[in-house]
């Protein structure tokens, strides 16, 4: 009767009764240690691409025809940088510059395009048009999103550019995840960049 024993190397020798067990060359087991961590590589980068899809699928683009009057995820989530039910503002307040809604619109807009404050993620924008919630005031409502670049988590900016004067537009904006609770303070990081990009292409009005 034979016995099997499994050796350190995940290494079987069948031995028969009273024979010695012989050490196995290091160039059999080095192939198989090679294809154990290729196994183990594949499997990471399937559960990592599965998560990936996951959070990609779970938060679609949501629509935005009028600008939100408050937060709709989550309060930790969400920045409103507005005249009528701020939210963790911080010390931003809204926006007078000497521009048309239209030319601010399209500076918000190109901001979004170049991944807004986001060196290494992604921007986009969703929509743009008029809020027709509060016409005849002539506005521009720009709603865009922002993505991180490891996991794809994406927030939701909108900014909204309404005529205060013929030569004067007022903006006000909202940034918010789509999923989770806490942006850990990147929502007021997105509103500080975009104000400070709108500041240094128009002149701010007092």
């Amino acid at each position: 009767m034979k016995r099997t024993i499994e050796l350190d190397y995940s290494y079987q020798q069948s031995l028969a009764p009273g024979e010695e067990v012989a050490d196995t060359p290091p160039q059999a087991a080095a192939p198989k240690r090679l294809a154990r961590a290729a196994r183990g590589v594949c499997y990471g980068a399937c559960v990592f691409t599965t998560l990936l899809l996951i959070v990609r699928l779970s938060s679609p683009d949501p629509t935005i025809k009028t600008f939100p009057s408050s937060c709709a995820v989550s309060a930790d989530g969400c920045v409103r940088v507005t005249e009528d039910n701020p939210h963790r503002a911080d010390k931003l307040v809204p926006l007078r510059l000497e521009a048309t809604p239209s030319d601010v619109a399209g500076a918000v807009e190109a901001w979004l395009r170049a991944g807004g404050d986001r060196a290494h993620g992604s921007g986009g924008v969703v929509s743009a048009g008029a809020d027709k919630s509060i016409e005849p005031i002539p506005s521009r409502l720009v709603h865009g999103r922002l993505v991180s670049a490891l996991w794809g988590f994406a927030d939701d900016v909108a900014v909204l550019c309404k005529q205060e004067s013929e030569l004067v537009t007022f903006v006000e904006a909202q940034a918010e995840l789509r999923i989770g609770k806490s942006d850990i303070g990147a929502n007021g990081a997105h509103l500080r960049s975009l104000f400070a990009h709108l500041k240094d292409k128009f002149t701010p009005v007092p």
